[in-house]
């Protein structure tokens, strides 16, 4: 018992909050002593059953049932502290949940809206892309038409040189 009140103890120098910490603590004290006491109390009754006192024994067997219902609510009294710390802090880690969903609702709210106003630009995008195809498309097809031309004109005059020079 003494190993574990010794280390409940040692745990409390991690505790963030002070007060719960002192609080804790004489909790702690409170039940070592309580458990001191009835310690006691039953090495007195066993000296009494060990001298064959065994009225003497009984006589402080109440006095034992005292300092047992005295460990009892010193256990207790830990137990709601710390019952009470563990929902305080259950509490807190709501409310930080709560305010997380808050900023993930806000964070989503803007993303959708970022969306929202790049979706006009991207239609805008589209449509100078396509027409730029189709400029390009136009510009394509009038340089075939060129050099179409350009070929015949150039299959024309070598026609006109061939007769000519057939003829000279």
């Amino acid at each position: 018992f003494e190993e574990h009140l010794v280390a409940a103890r040692s745990n409390l120098a991690f505790e963030p909050d002070e007060q719960a910490a002192r609080s804790l603590e004489a909790d702690l004290v409170r039940v070592g002593e309580a458990m001191d006491a009835m310690a006691d109390e039953a090495a007195s009754i066993f000296v009494f059953f060990e001298s064959d006192r065994p009225d003497r024994a009984g006589e402080r067997m109440a006095t034992m049932d005292r300092k047992y219902a005295a460990l009892a609510r010193a256990l207790a009294d830990l137990n709601g502290r710390g019952r009470g710390i563990q929902h305080a802090r259950f509490e807190a880690q709501l409310a930080r949940a709560d305010s997380l969903r808050q900023v993930e609702g806000t964070g989503s709210s803007l993303v959708l809206v970022m969306i929202g106003a790049a979706l006009p630009f991207g239609r805008r995008i589209r449509a100078q892309m396509e027409a730029t195809e189709r400029e390009r498309e136009a510009h394509h097809e009038a340089v075939q038409q060129a050099k179409a031309a350009a070929e015949a004109a150039n299959e024309a005059k070598s026609r006109f040189l061939a007769t000519m020079s057939h003829e000279i």
